[in-house]
């Protein structure tokens, strides 16, 4: 496989959130934005300590990532409470994906 086919699998974890008020009947979620695509993780219960424990993944080729690290490109998460009548946006996260290092199998701590 060509260098410039080689395709790339962008990962952000989200493990927990802490310090939240509890709210209850509303579940908590995370979309996040990046290249244009739009990606949210399951509900789960919305609690002062919020167990995720789960994925969100982009696929790029060597050439996308490396014109996406070259422009300062972001990951926007925004995390939302949620219940049947309203979706509440109570915070985000920006994170810089020119620290995600390029690799097989290879793991930051911020992604």
């Amino acid at each position: 496989m060509s260098k410039e086919k080689e395709k790339y699998l962008l990962v952000v974890s989200f493990l927990e959130g802490k310090n939240f008020i509890k709210r209850p009947r509303t579940k908590f979620i995370i979309e996040a934005k990046f290249d244009g695509e739009h990606l949210a993780t399951d509900p789960v219960e919305h609690d002062e300590i919020i167990e995720i424990n789960q994925e969100l993944a982009w696929e790029l080729n060597k050439k996308s990532l490396k014109m996406h690290k070259l422009q300062r490109s972001v990951i926007k998460a925004i995390c939302y409470a949620v219940s049947d009548t309203s979706k509440e946006n109570i915070g985000y996260i920006v994170l810089d994906i020119r620290s995600a290092p390029e690799g097989t199998g290879v793991r930051s701590p911020l992604f």
